[in-house]
């Protein structure tokens, strides 16, 4: 499952979640319980054998 990085417009808090690809975006912020969180690219992990 990837992991997807989510910031606050408002209070600018940083949060990384576990989701599916098929989940939609979250978007209450669980500090400020706005509206207002949106999802940032991140670099991802990799694996290496």
């Amino acid at each position: 499952m990837p992991t997807y990085d989510y910031i606050c417009n408002d209070c600018s808090e940083i949060y990384e979640y576990f989701q599916s690809m098929s989940d939609d975006p979250l978007t209450e912020c669980p500090e400020c319980k706005k509206d207002s969180l949106r999802r940032v690219i991140s670099g991802g992990t990799g694996l290496i054998f």
